[in-house]
């Protein structure tokens, strides 16, 4: 299991490493990833966008007292997991 493979002869013979040393990143591989961070930054950026839609409308109903800071928090996790789901299936 070692690095050298014993000959027909008897001599040890070198034999090449398992892991090789890697390389520099190729250039195609740095445009590929500024590419791809390029498409995901406004789609990243519109999910940030709606979740602080949704962060500030409960900030404020918490202004205007305890039960309607509990009625919008709930019907904001209801709207999420029934109405936007049926709009998605709609749109599909």
């Amino acid at each position: 299991m070692g690095g050298a493979s014993v000959d027909v002869d008897g001599a040890a013979e070198a034999s090449s490493p398992l892991l090789l040393p890697r390389s520099a990143p190729r250039p195609a591989v740095s445009a590929e990833v500024t590419r791809q961070v390029g498409l995901a930054a406004p789609l990243v950026a519109c999910s940030l966008l709606q979740y602080c839609l949704q962060v500030v409308s409960v900030m404020f109903a918490g202004h205007l007292g305890e039960l309607s800071l509990s009625g919008a928090s709930v019907a904001a996790s209801f709207a999420n997991v029934t109405g936007f789901s049926v709009l998605v299936r709609a749109v599909q």
